[in-house]
């Protein structure tokens, strides 16, 4: 027999013993791990379902919350705006002589990478913000259709007919 062989067999066995010891304990992580997420779907499911059953029984608040939400991004895009044009929209009178002045090419970059950045950021919040308000918007107005995507054990059916009769009147 030759060389190849035994070698063969030499590496074969413990790499087989070490994947049999490591299948168990990764299987089991990974089964912790789906079964955390699944819970904490779960609580965010019910946590919004219950964000909605408050707006239902309180629209005015859902039009403030919405106005808020609105007058936070205006104050947030104005702070991006001047944050990512500097000192370019700013007259010299309002910056001083002693402006913030870049001289070596690389720290221009590097000012550059930043602001992009931040403006990136910015624009990323701008939209997840947008995003979840139209949401909870859509939700609280078509919450029979929302509803149904809930399931049965999170949905609170007494709330939902003290809603109903509600807004019947």
């Amino acid at each position: 027999m030759s060389n190849e062989f035994w070698l063969g067999i030499g590496l074969s066995i413990p790499i087989g013993i070490g994947t049999g010891l490591a299948v168990a304990p990764i299987q089991k992580w990974i089964d912790n791990w789906s079964e955390a997420s699944r819970q904490t779907k779960r609580e965010r499911q019910k946590q919004e379902y219950m964000e909605v059953l408050f707006f239902l029984r309180r629209p005015e608040l859902l039009a403030s919350q919405l106005i808020l939400r609105v007058l936070s991004l205006l104050g947030l895009l104005t702070i991006i705006t001047f944050a990512s044009l500097g000192e370019a929209v700013l007259p010299k009178e309002l910056t001083g002589q002693v402006a913030f002045r870049i001289q070596s090419e690389f720290w221009k970059g590097f000012y550059l990478v930043v602001t992009l950045g931040g403006l990136v950021a910015g624009i990323s919040i701008i939209t997840r913000v947008i995003d979840n308000s139209i949401t909870l918007y859509h939700r609280v107005v078509r919450f029979e259709k929302y509803a149904e995507s809930i399931s049965s054990d999170i949905r609170d059916l007494e709330i939902e007919a003290l809603i109903k009769q509600k807004a019947e009147l």
